[in-house]
């Protein structure tokens, strides 16, 4: 099985970065608003889940959840998902964790697909070329980066959090063909989850496919881990795991997870 190992950028070729550049094709590609509204409610509606979270919390998730998508060098859609902000540093990049399968081959999830450019729709509407960081198919999250733009939020991630069983949580997704952001409410559920119980848990939250990726929060705004798999139960990465799979600089590589 490959694990983590670190790579170059995954848009590093001046073809795959014409491809980026000029694709404005893919936003016709895929979507189905209609479909995730039956699924989940707009941030825009007030209604559903985001009625009962502060207009604070409201903004920083809008500000710090992303969405992106990967194609070939033939501008083919390969996968689209949902990632969270958790770096910004104008002295540096933006780093955006998400779901791994935005690289994984579609037949083999331990294998990554070959040549793939990777876009990033931000909060602002505006489209950014991004390049692969790093990444763990054995946690199957990766780390991307972009240039940093002004405006981008990063999410939450240098406090101790303690919350129990069927505590409430939110999914967060954003479309990436209209750019909205989706929201749907749960509890945690206090049993092993059904795929790769030593290392990931379940919400009862229900995502479409494009909130795979996305980050699982409480109705305080603190990240609590990364939606894998959309499922009647929505499985996910906690941020404890995230932090073993991804080292990354500053904080994150600190934060800690407690589930009572």
């Amino acid at each position: 099985m490959l694990n983590k190992q670190r790579d170059d950028c995954s848009t590093s070729s001046n073809q795959e970065q014409k491809a980026c550049r000029s694709s404005g094709l893919i936003r016709n590609l895929h979507s189905d608003d209609t479909f995730e509204e039956e699924i989940g409610s707009f941030c825009d509606s007030g209604q559903g889940a985001w009625s009962e979270l502060s207009g604070e919390v409201v903004s920083n998730l809008s500000e710090s959840v992303v969405s992106l998508a990967s194609f070939d060098v033939n501008q083919r859609i390969h996968s689209v998902c949902t990632g969270t902000v958790i770096e910004s540093n104008p002295q540096t990049v933006i780093r955006i964790v998400t779901s791994a399968s935005l690289i994984t081959s579609n037949d083999d999830a331990n294998n990554i697909f070959p040549n793939l450019g990777i876009q990033v729709h931000l909060p602002n509407g505006q489209d950014v070329i991004a390049w692969m960081i790093d990444f763990d198919l054995h946690y199957n999250v990766i780390l991307v980066g972009i240039s940093y733009v002004p405006g981008i939020q990063e999410a939450c991630l240098d406090r101790q959090l303690q919350f129990e069983s069927q505590s409430k949580v939110v999914a967060i997704w954003r479309s990436f063909n209209s750019g909205k952001l989706m929201a749907t409410a749960g509890t945690l559920i206090d049993e092993p989850s059904e795929v790769f119980p030593e290392r990931l848990m379940s919400s009862t939250c229900k995502i479409s496919t494009f909130g795979i990726g996305g980050p699982l929060v409480d109705f305080n705004g603190n990240f609590l881990g990364v939606n894998l798999y959309a499922t009647e139960k929505t499985t996910f990465l906690p941020r404890n795991k995230l932090c073993e799979a991804l080292v990354c600089p500053g904080r994150l590589r600190y934060v800690f997870y407690t589930f009572i």
